[in-house]
């Protein structure tokens, strides 16, 4: 019994201390993010990618409270479909994110908002079941696994969402790093509008990276720095609506992979392209279309309209 005893104490020791809390950063931290939005329909239908930076600056007190400000830097690219108006990108730099804090004790981060006031941001002590309602915008989503994910610092506990992104990898929340949505939300499966995690930082060591990366946005930025956007943002594709076919001017020569995903998940169509696409075969409605590279990562998502 004593015996038994024993080894039930090293396992305890073994699994539960082995997995102590990571606390959210408080300071030394920068969130990488990428986002796109198509404002449809009729004249001035375009789409809109931003790259977005948040990172931490002075604490202050609200209603008796230390909050971290949380500061952010973006540019955005603006793409018109089929207006014949250049594109043309917008920036800001050192923009309010929001309030954080953290109750370490409670394993909870708040957010505090002018609408909402002291809101619950992330619970990182959830369970199986319906993701709990916080001050990010979300569609009702379930968390259907809890494990551990090994990143640039460590193990991290995760849990993972029943959303996915355009790779079907599915979406989570990161102990110590936040939603692999983005930090502040919203919480959407993408369609006509999409959000991601791109990397995480702290204390200048490369965290978290996310899986499928695109070209010309990265994890190598400083704050107040903003790159180019490049290679595939700012394509035309046309026409958009289309009907027997789409193209456009790709920035290589090698073949690049193309599905078109409906709203239900399901690819309608897929194949390899160098610019010009045959969409026959497709039936008419609103498609996301996606463009990989030979080894499946995504270079590019843009929302279509199939007549």
């Amino acid at each position: 019994m004593k015996t038994s005893t024993t080894l039930l104490g090293l396992l305890w020791s073994f699994c539960c201390l082995g997995q102590s809390y990571r606390p959210f950063p408080e300071a030394d931290a920068q969130w990488s993010e990428y986002s796109t939005a198509l404002n449809c329909c009729g004249p001035g239908t375009n789409t809109v990618e931003c790259q977005r930076i948040y990172y931490f600056a002075a604490d202050t007190i609200i209603d008796g409270l230390a909050y971290h400000t949380v500061l952010f830097d973006e540019t955005c690219l603006t793409t018109y479909m089929w207006d014949p108006w250049p594109p043309w990108s917008t920036g800001q730099s050192g923009a309010l994110g929001t309030y954080l804090r953290q109750d370490t004790s409670e394993r909870r981060v708040y957010q505090w908002t002018a609408s909402l006031g002291d809101t619950l941001l992330y619970d990182f002590n959830m369970d199986l079941g319906p993701y709990p309602a916080t001050s990010i915008d979300a569609v009702p989503m379930e968390i259907t696994g809890i494990d551990s994910v090994l990143l640039g610092d460590g193990w991290h506990k995760r849990w993972v969402l029943d959303a996915t992104d355009f790779s079907m990898t599915p979406y989570a929340v990161i102990e110590g790093v936040g939603s692999t949505f983005g930090s502040l939300g919203p919480m959407y499966p993408p369609f006509e509008s999409s959000q991601d995690l791109v990397c995480f930082r702290t204390d200048s060591e490369l965290i978290y990276t996310w899986s499928q990366q695109i070209p010309g946005i990265g994890c190598d930025l400083s704050v107040g720095v903003l790159p180019e956007l490049r290679s595939f943002i700012g394509t035309h594709f046309h026409p958009n609506p289309f009907d027997q076919y789409i193209a456009f001017e790709p920035p290589s020569q090698e073949p690049i992979g193309y599905k078109f995903i409906h709203a239900s998940g399901t690819v309608a169509l897929s194949g390899t392209t160098n610019g010009r696409i045959d969409t026959n075969k497709l039936k008419a409605g609103r498609y996301m279309l996606v463009l990989t590279d030979r080894k499946g990562t995504v270079l590019h998502k843009t929302s279509t309209v199939k007549l």
